[in-house]
């Protein structure tokens, strides 16, 4: 069966909405900043069972879990998988202070399914924002979706911050309760030009430069074609992406480049 949609990400309902999220000043938080080891931790796992279908967040590994009281020493992870959480409380300024701003996140206090509680940097923090589409694969639903980095994005009211805008793609199975994210195979020709691996799986890039929104979705067997409208400061291209399921898990294994128009 082949299923197609045509969507404009710019006009997608909102998935999984935030609830009321308490915004809380740093100084109640005492923060000292240690060299984190997040480069050396591999991600070779892209599914993962989910305990709960409704959050408001995921945490990438290899994130930390801090009590109120927040230091970040050189440590092993405790977040080793993609995991949902609610979101509870967020500083309102971002951190470390002095450092340059795109390096910049806030501390999020989070819910574990288990009713548990704790401190995350949000580095390593995604927010649901969009429900791309649904596609159906060998007779099961998946619902693609976005998550967008808890950075400083690439504008505020002040104009544009020189930073980049990540978005995390990942694809939901709700009745096995699976969260899939992407890994692109190694050396993928023209990835860099829609995105990167910069936070462990695939993501679209946005800066001041280039932005990429999905204009429509197709599935088909076992594979999902993303459909890309590129935006350059001066012109613009069409573009796709290929994923493919293989043993369980989601790949890009293509990347295509129409021509740019000036």
């Amino acid at each position: 069966m082949k299923s197609f949609i045509i969507l404009s990400v710019s006009v997608l309902a909102i998935a999984c909405q935030p609830k009321t999220t308490t915004e809380v000043t740093s100084d109640s938080l005492a923060v000292e900043s240690d060299e984190k080891p997040y480069s050396t931790f591999s991600k070779d796992n892209s599914t993962y069972k989910l305990s709960e279908l409704t959050f408001d967040a995921l945490i990438l590994p290899p994130a930390i879990i801090y009590s109120d009281s927040i230091k970040i020493p050189y440590q092993q992870p405790d977040i080793i998988n993609l995991t949902p959480v609610t979101v509870l409380k967020k500083t309102n300024t971002l951190s470390p202070p002095g450092d340059d701003l795109c390096n910049q996140f806030p501390f999020m206090q989070v819910r574990f399914a288990v009713d548990s509680t704790g401190w995350v940097y949000g580095d390593l923090v995604m927010v649901p924002e969009q429900t791309v589409a649904s596609v159906e694969l060998e007779g099961v639903n998946y619902s693609v979706r976005l998550a967008k980095d808890t950075g400083i994005g690439t504008s505020t009211e002040e104009g544009s911050t020189g930073c980049n805008e990540y978005r995390l793609l990942y694809l939901v199975n709700e009745h096995d309760s699976l969260i899939h994210a992407v890994t692109p195979y190694k050396n993928l020709d023209q990835l860099s030009s829609i995105g990167n691996t910069d936070w462990g799986w695939f993501s679209f890039v946005s800066n001041e430069g280039v932005s990429t929104s999905i204009t429509s979705v197709e599935g088909s067997g076992n594979t999902v074609k993303l459909n890309l409208h590129v935006e350059y400061q001066e012109g613009s291209r069409q573009a796709a992406i290929y994923l493919r399921k293989e043993t369980g898990d989601f790949v890009l294994y293509q990347v295509e480049l129409g021509a740019r128009d000036e």
